[in-house]
């Protein structure tokens, strides 16, 4: 029992890390469809969505 929550907090550890690293590209989605509609996207988007793209 022990080794199963040992081995649940490293998934939930790992799990928590691959979600904060995709909040940046979850944000340039949000960018990234406002702008093909023309609009400004509001909310909380983080400074990595909000910079100039080089395309």
């Amino acid at each position: 029992m022990q080794e199963l929550n040992r081995t649940l907090g490293i998934w939930q550890t790992v799990e928590t890390a691959i979600d904060t690293a995709a909040q940046p590209l979850r944000d340039l989605e949000v960018v990234l469809s406002h702008r093909q509609l023309g609009e400004k996207p509001c909310g909380n988007i983080s400074k990595t969505a909000r910079a100039p793209l080089a395309l």
